[in-house]
């Protein structure tokens, strides 16, 4: 038997009578604390107080009427599978989805915690949201028809194709529940964690003042040791400096104002209480009973319960809607400001595989942002292939290893490049660090006409692509403050535009943010390299589709005659 799946009966009444008990009124005048394993706490109830004293109670404002007043649906063994077909009908097209996890610690039976609740709020649109929570400790039997059609409903929200968002790590606070076989981690592969997603913005919007930067502090928060690493890596592809020369990143011993850093520390993580707060100076409540999760929070696992109790488990369950909502006013603010973090309404699909002679070929040549992808990727109209050199450069004046330049003669390159039919060149961020942006310029038009000359059939418009280069704060001998590197890639954006059209390629945006970059100042953060791969992906499958979709050349002329005809007409009338 699973020991983490122990069906309970319902918890007698003397635990929410103590518990409620506890928090008498004077609880909330008096600063109340109560002990955890995390030091001194203030009791939930002096929280809400003081919420209520000084913020605007958390409103779902942002959702239509409708799904204000639609109750979550209950998952569990007494439901009608009707309802539970109903459910996955209705989720079926989804691709973003709000999750939160409870568990118990009242029975003490798991030195974790008692797995109880999954709440989940699938979200078509930003005003809209289909609210339902699983029981865990009320599931059917695994061998029933209803518990196949609750494993089909979560594989439909833990998919791969899904955007899924939390606060904290939801692949750790998952991991006790996956043990009920209903889905798998390793299909959760677009998982976002609101609070770090939520301190990397506030904190590129928020940097330290100049007084808070010169002023003497230990920067680590890491624990010291004696000993010491020296490691040797390519510089000019990854160097990672101290935390304090970092404007962005937190860290202890910082002096800023509260109001612009309310965290002095690179390991404290924003509470959703407070980004709250700080983005819609709103408060939500906190349950004053917490550990009631498995108890059977509808009213039909425990119809004989009292007055009391079923307002106890509508108020725990409110709290989960309200959170859950929380988090998804949170995501679209953030989205607002990222639009990328967005999700397409059509998902990505393709597999790992060799290439397949039957479709045409696209190939990548990337510095190290290629590294998230693989080598050979098949999708249903094309096989990609990638080829990802750390540290590229478009011309490398000492190292050929390193240059676009020489690699495109190599025999490996060349080879790809007589095969492909689409280019993508992810190049450009070592450059842009280390060249002025006139002389990149030169050398990516004597590249492109050397590739064209070689390889006929990537002279066409749509034939070769070069992407933008990406936030970059990590400065160089030549640009050695950031003033000047961002403006030297601005200058190279704006050349690279005009250099498009006067050579007839593409200019393709991978829309990666500030918020993407890790705290390198130089790298996509792991967390999103998932979003840099689809996106590469959409843009050759964008590209492909383009082409396909292209007029004939029947039509082209019949379209250029009429064009033609309607310009005399107009200069006639003109005269």
């Amino acid at each position: 038997m699973n020991p983490l799946h122990n069906p309970v009966s319902f918890h007698s009444n003397t635990h929410l009578d103590d518990y409620l008990s506890s928090c008498d009124p004077s609880l909330l005048h008096r600063g109340y604390s109560r002990l955890s394993s995390d030091g001194l706490l203030p009791h939930p109830a002096a929280i809400n107080h003081h919420a209520r004293e000084s913020h605007i109670p958390y409103t779902l404002s942002h959702l239509d009427s409708t799904t204000r007043l639609e109750h979550p649906i209950h998952v569990h063994r007494s439901m009608s599978e009707s309802v539970i077909t109903q459910l996955i009908t209705r989720i079926s097209h989804i691709r973003l989805y709000a999750v939160i996890t409870q568990l118990d610690d009242v029975l003490h039976v798991h030195s974790q915690g008692l797995p109880a609740i999954i709440h989940i709020h699938a979200i078509p649109s930003q005003s809209h949201s289909i609210k339902f929570l699983l029981e865990l400790q009320h599931l059917p039997p695994a061998s029933s028809s209803l518990f196949s059609l609750i494993q089909q409903l979560c594989h439909l929200v833990f998919s791969s194709d899904n955007i899924i968002f939390s606060c904290g790590n939801l692949q750790q606070s998952l991991a006790l529940f996956e043990s009920f076989n209903l889905f798998s981690l390793s299909q959760l592969i677009h998982v976002l964690d609101l609070q770090s997603l939520f301190a990397t913005h506030w904190n590129s919007l928020h940097p330290h003042t100049a007084e808070c930067l010169s002023h003497p502090t230990v920067v680590s928060d890491d624990c010291e040791t004696d000993d010491t690493l020296v490691c040797l890596v390519n510089t000019d592809d990854l160097e990672i400096d101290s935390l304090h020369a970092n404007l962005l990143d937190d860290y202890s011993g910082c002096t800023c104002p509260s109001d612009i850093r309310p965290y002095k520390g690179s390991q404290v993580t924003w509470s959703l209480h407070k980004a709250l707060d700080s983005v819609f100076h709103q408060s939500l409540e906190l349950p004053l009973i917490s550990n009631l999760w498995s108890c059977g929070l509808d009213f039909v696992l425990t119809p004989c319960v009292s007055l009391d109790d079923q307002t106890i488990r509508q108020n725990l369950v409110s709290h989960l809607v309200q959170t859950a909502d929380a988090y998804t006013s949170l995501y679209f603010f953030l989205g607002n400001s990222v639009p990328s973090l967005v999700p397409s309404n059509s998902p990505v699909s393709y597999s790992l595989s060799v290439a397949s002679p039957s479709l045409p070929i696209f190939y990548l040549l990337a510095d190290s942002h290629g590294r998230h992808l693989p080598s050979t990727i098949t999708t249903s109209t094309y096989t990609l292939i990638n080829t990802t050199v750390s540290g590229l450069h478009w011309f490398h004046p000492t190292r050929q290893n390193l240059s676009v330049q020489s690699l495109i003669s190599s025999p490996e390159i060349f080879s790809h490049l007589s095969s492909c039919q689409r280019l993508l060149l992810l190049v450009g961020t070592n450059s842009a660090r280390n060249t002025p942006a006139s002389v990149i310029i030169e050398q990516i038009s004597n590249i492109v006409d050397t590739i064209r000359s070689r390889h006929s059939q990537l002279s066409s418009t749509r034939a070769i692509a070069i992407a933008m280069v990406f936030p970059c704060y990590k400065t160089s001998t030549i640009f050695p403050s950031l003033t000047a590197l961002t403006r030297n890639i601005q200058d190279y954006h704006a050349l690279l535009h005009d250099l498009s059209i006067s050579h007839r390629f593409l200019l393709v945006n991978l829309q990666i943010q500030d918020i993407h970059i890790s705290r390198d100042r130089l790298h996509v953060h792991n967390r999103y390299s998932s979003l840099l791969s689809d996106n590469i992906i959409r843009s050759f499958t964008h590209s492909s589709l383009s082409t396909n979709q292209r007029r004939s050349i029947a039509a082209r002329r019949r379209r250029y005659t009429k064009r033609r005809t309607q310009l005399k007409l107009q200069r006639h009338q003109s005269l």
